[in-house]
């Protein structure tokens, strides 16, 4: 009896210690999740800039892989993953697949590059990657919005620009976004196109795929809400590099911008910065000047 008695009353130390020291722990531990959301809130008021990234992904260690096959192929059977593959927002409005393709090069590109750069944009702007990757050498991350039979549109876009830009198999990654109300749909329309895609005509191919959309969601999707601020951080947060670069996707980088960056930010000066914003000068060009 009195072992009895000594041993229950050890359970209830044990564990009067163990729950303590997990509400203290996470205590501590929401403190500093709470900090870091700040500075990244922060952070991303910068439209144009080059970040430094707070750590909360290190390269090669929590990217996803992903590789898409060559078209032709059966798009159906990868419109509409698994639901575990999406994440809602915090306001469970909009659901994201992070990661949906994963350049081939990547992790290679995220520990060896100390930019990488974060567009945000919907489907019809997504030709600018063509140009946006002619000059720029590290890693990429986009994040698209994709609602509805775009989606699926998307999906084989990507899958195209894969399939005939070596560059943007090897250095981009991308991130699909649509809204709750609007999920993943299939259009046998937008299928038919999978099997007449010109690699020497990007733009054209873009433009078929976008002209598939039924009139029916054409009503509702020019009124529908473009959540530029969540795309935006997603894109941002796909970085694994030391610093992002978060241009709009039609500002196209000079030439060497990349290497240039790197060059700048690996002085000492810069080195010793725990936490700067470098802001990036843009330009506009006009053909008559």
């Amino acid at each position: 009896m009195e072992y009895a008695l000594v041993f229950a009353m050890f359970q209830i130390a044990f564990t009067f210690t163990v729950v303590w020291y997990y509400q203290h722990h996470d205590k501590n531990g929401l403190d500093r999740n709470n900090d870091i959301e700040k500075v990244e809130q922060e952070a991303s008021r910068l439209l144009l800039s080059v970040e430094y990234n707070t750590g909360l992904s290190k390269p090669g260690e929590t990217t996803p892989t992903s590789s898409l096959p060559s078209l032709p192929y059966d798009i159906k059977s990868s419109l509409v993953p698994s639901e575990f593959e999406f994440q809602f927002d915090r306001y469970r409005l909009f659901k994201t697949r992070n990661f949906y393709a994963t350049g081939h090069k990547w992790d290679e590109l995220s520990r060896n590059r100390k930019v990488c750069l974060g567009a945000q944009t919907s489907l019809d702007r997504l030709y600018w990657l063509l140009e946006t990757i002619e000059n720029w050498s590290g890693p990429i991350s986009i994040s698209l919005f994709a609602p509805d039979v775009e989606y699926q549109a998307s999906i084989l876009f990507i899958s195209y620009l894969r399939r005939c830009f070596p560059s943007i198999r090897d250095q981009v990654s991308f991130h699909l976004t649509f809204p709750a109300a609007h999920p993943p749909s299939e259009s046998e329309k937008i299928h038919e196109i999978s099997g007449h895609m010109s690699c020497q005509e990007p733009k054209d191919v873009l433009s078929k795929l976008i002209s598939k959309r039924e009139s029916s969601m054409l009503k509702w999707r020019e009124t529908l809400e473009y959540p530029q601020n969540l795309l935006r951080n997603l894109a941002k947060n796909g970085c694994q590099t030391e610093f992002t670069f978060i241009p709009d996707i039609d500002m196209i980088p000079i030439p060497g911008l990349a290497e240039d960056l790197d060059a700048f930010l690996a002085e000492e000066e810069q080195e010793n910065c725990d936490k700067c914003a470098f802001v990036v000068p843009t330009y506009e060009i006009k053909v008559s000047l």
